[in-house]
């Protein structure tokens, strides 16, 4: 199904939130770039920041949920073909064709001033090709129970893979679409929402620690040339572990305990980031393809560095 072709991004990171009340409707729909008209931007931003974050974590639930029917999927294929091309055979379990529970819906989205118009349709986009995603995914189940496939000798599969990736497409295009047009705005909110802030310089160094490692976890996946990778990804280390000790280094004001230990978690999963960046440098050196473990477990680490992340900003 080729499911890295939409899931490749992974989860996405939210913007830093302080204490608001996000509760107010715009009484406008003009264009959302005319931000930060009112008396009280840093209300304004924080709206704005609420409304991310409120997108962010349907679209990571969606996207981890996408991920879970993609790899269900992939397997059910494989075990209907091994049992058409050999009845007789060994007989493995079915996988389970169970979408995990989805939370974090919008229905109980708030829209700041003027971003319904733009942003509305895409949301809905969004839900509604996951919905038809999940009804598909009943009806997979059924054929997979009744064992229909031994009528067509699996050809509805094929049927399946096309609806499928039609509704996964029109997730993640909307998705896509939402965030290239919000990031650049929310990056103008968090920029008011810091200003004069005591963790302001936490919050930014982290950010930036976060962008470098999914610079470097892309850089993995991407770069084909081993010479290139090898000089590429020891610039990475060393500029991730000058930016990890600075963060290391650092404080939370007494005003802000409450993120001390997400903060120390975050710190943590870099660490152990960088580990995981050691394990494929030696193999960088070793002269050889990086190992699919060894890939594996650095997507999965950067993962954790920005679960960590929202954590903390959260």
């Amino acid at each position: 199904m080729k499911k890295h072709i939409y899931y490749a991004s992974g989860l996405l990171a939210m913007g830093l939130l302080f204490s608001c009340n996000s509760s107010e409707k715009g009484k406008s729909d003009s264009n959302s770039s005319s931000i930060f008209s009112k008396k009280d931007d840093k209300k304004e931003a924080n709206e704005i920041i609420a409304f991310n974050n409120l997108i962010v974590k349907a679209d990571n639930n969606q996207s981890s949920n996408i991920k879970a029917f993609t790899d269900n999927f992939e397997r059910l294929d494989e075990y209907i073909k091994s049992r058409i091309s050999n009845p007789d055979g060994f007989n493995t379990i079915a996988p389970i064709m169970v979408t995990p529970p989805s939370i974090n819906n919008m229905d109980r989205i708030v829209y700041p001033d003027g971003f319904s118009k733009e942003y509305k349709p895409l949301i809905d986009q969004m839900n509604e090709s996951f919905e038809a995603l999940k009804a598909l995914n009943k009806d997979i189940d059924v054929y997979k129970s009744a064992e229909d496939w031994k009528e067509d000798n699996g050809k509805k599969m094929v049927e399946f893979r096309d609806k499928a990736m039609q509704e996964i497409k029109k997730n993640r295009d909307a998705s896509n679409q939402i965030f290239d047009k919000l990031t650049p705005v929310v990056e103008k909110a968090e920029e008011t929402t810091l200003d004069g802030s005591p963790i302001k310089n936490q919050f930014l160094r982290s950010k930036k620690l976060l962008n470098e490692v999914e610079r470097t976890n892309s850089l993995a996946f991407e770069t084909q040339d081993i010479s290139q990778l090898k000089t590429e990804f020891q610039k990475k280390y060393n500029e991730i572990e000058k930016l990890y000790n600075e963060n290391k280094g650092d404080t939370i004001p007494k005003e802000y305990k409450n993120r001390e230990r997400s903060f120390g978690s975050f710190n943590d999963s870099v660490n152990d980031f960088l580990g995981k960046m050691r394990v494929v440098l030696r193999e960088l050196e070793a002269g050889t393809n990086l190992s699919e473990s060894a890939l594996t477990t650095l997507d999965n680490s950067a993962q954790d560095v920005l679960r960590s992340y929202n954590s903390f900003v959260d």
